[in-house]
């Protein structure tokens, strides 16, 4: 068990998954395959993957009165993740998103907001009281501003390292004065750089152009490719896992919760990102956004790792 907690205030979603051999165009039809239901929010989906590297996890959010928030609910509780502050709104309905799974293993989501919306900063702060120096805080975009400038203000004042998941892609300027580690995938990092887009070639500069912009550690994920880590004037490269994908759907938060676990455990940031990587590969391996989180002996099974326990 960690010595520092990870605290998680963000999103909780039903997720909706249908597979389809291809995205339909505008106006087409196609047939899926299947469909399923399934837990996931980005926020719940980054604290079940700490959770299951081991940190103590606690998780601020905000579910619907309905059968869904029941249900979200209880999985994060079977997941050993602390839901003493997850809210329950009477007469809102849980988050919910769509997830089109393509046979190739690519995805696209559509979002709404439902309960998510419902997460202020009175209800943050109350769920931010034991936050303390050197505890892991993990922010994203799908829950509203100000929760999420509660957060890391309070993370600033308490010592806390700040973890802000610009996702989905937003502007970001005004909140990074009180974020460690800014994580963006490669489409994110263009609308946070203020690019029209970013070339395959371009990762690596705009990774080191947001970290001595912004005087922040940087994490610019891109999918197959692995990541680049910007931190300390210093760009490295961190190589992905090979593996063949089954489904990409949460390979993102599981990476997220994967560095803040680890860093919780008092890894250092660049070995941290390393192992965070083959946790984002692993997800891939299965259907669904949280089954495929891994946990230690997962990633030591699978790619070899030896994490000095």
């Amino acid at each position: 068990m960690s010595e520092h907690r990870v605290y998680v205030v963000g999103s909780i979603n039903q997720d909706l998954l249908i597979s389809t051999s291809s995205y339909p165009k505008l106006g087409e039809t196609v047939h899926g395959h299947t469909v399923a239901y399934d837990a996931g929010g980005k926020g719940a989906n980054q604290a079940v993957a700490a959770a299951r590297l081991g940190a103590t996890t606690r998780f601020v959010g905000c579910v619907g009165s309905d059968d869904s928030g029941i249900a979200m609910t209880e999985n994060l509780r079977a997941n050993d993740v602390d839901i003493a502050h997850v809210t329950t709104v009477d007469d809102v309905a849980t988050g919910l998103a769509v997830v089109t799974r393509t046979d190739s293993g690519q995805n696209a989501i559509i979002v709404i907001a439902g309960a998510n919306a419902e997460l202020n900063p009175d209800r943050v702060a109350a769920g931010l009281t034991a936050l303390t120096a050197g505890d892991i805080l993990v922010v994203q975009l799908e829950i509203p501003i100000p929760a999420v400038e509660t957060a890391l203000r309070i993370a600033r004042q308490r010592g806390a390292t700040a973890i802000l998941n610009a996702a989905p892609a937003g502007a970001v300027a005004d909140l990074l004065p009180d974020v460690d580690i800014l994580v963006v995938n490669e489409f994110e990092a263009a609308t946070v750089a203020g690019l029209d887009r970013v070339d395959e070639l371009d990762f690596a500069a705009v990774a080191g152009l947001l970290a001595e912009r912004h005087s922040r550690a940087v994490i610019v994920t891109v999918g197959s490719d692995g990541a680049w880590l910007a931190a300390g004037g210093q760009l490295t490269k961190i190589d992905a896992l090979p593996v063949t994908p089954v489904d990409s759907t949460g390979a993102g938060d599981a990476f997220v919760g994967a560095l803040a676990a680890l860093l919780a455990q008092g890894h250092p940031l660049e070995q941290s990102t390393r192992w965070a990587a083959a946790a984002g590969a692993h997800a891939c391996l299965k259907v669904g956004a949280q089954v495929g989180a891994p946990t230690l002996d997962d990633l030591t099974a699978i790619f070899g790792l030896d994490f000095g326990r």
